[in-house]
């Protein structure tokens, strides 16, 4: 049995059983059929982490739904709560930075206990590469925190450099 995984770009890869449950044969179907040939590489080596901006990635990706919560803030206005903050851009220096992150991606840096983003299941240290179709590898921090307050429900891609294995049956 195979399961269709889309990577950040869209390609449609196929993750299908190897020998070991950290081993993953990705076939691109971008490929016409006689040029396909499965690439096996461990998801602990994923390119999304380390990557250069504006180069492709390809890499097992996680798609989530955050829908924000309407919260009422202390000046009494309606406002909307994730949950999470971020940290990165290209802007920003990885090196000089409280956590190493190897490139300058957008990172989840903080998780609120009890909120969407918690609910919905994301970690500390994902790696935010899309959100509502955009790409989140070329923004600088300013913009993709403004474009994350911007909607109420984000349709998210993340990478994250430990993925438990995912059972067949």
């Amino acid at each position: 049995m195979s399961r269709r995984l889309i990577n950040r770009n869209s390609t449609l890869l196929s993750r299908e059983s190897t020998a070991s449950n950290n081993d993953y044969a990705y076939i691109d179907y971008s490929q016409p059929p006689k040029n396909r040939t499965p690439s096996v590489s461990n998801t602990s080596n994923m390119t999304a982490y380390g990557h250069i901006p504006g180069e492709p990635v390809e890499c097992l990706s996680i798609a989530v739904e955050l829908r924000k919560e309407e919260i009422t803030d202390s000046a009494g206005n309606l406002a909307w709560r994730v949950g999470f903050r971020i940290g990165g851009g290209i802007d920003q220096d990885p090196t000089r930075a409280p956590y190493k992150y190897p490139d300058s991606g957008i990172y989840i840096t903080h998780i609120d206990l009890d909120s969407p983003a918690e609910r919905t299941g994301l970690r500390k240290h994902d790696k935010i590469l899309q959100v509502n179709g955009n790409d989140f590898t070329m923004l600088t921090h300013d913009k993709a925190v403004k474009y994350i307050k911007q909607y109420p429900v984000l349709q998210m891609l993340i990478a994250r450099a430990t993925i438990p294995p995912i059972s067949l049956h």
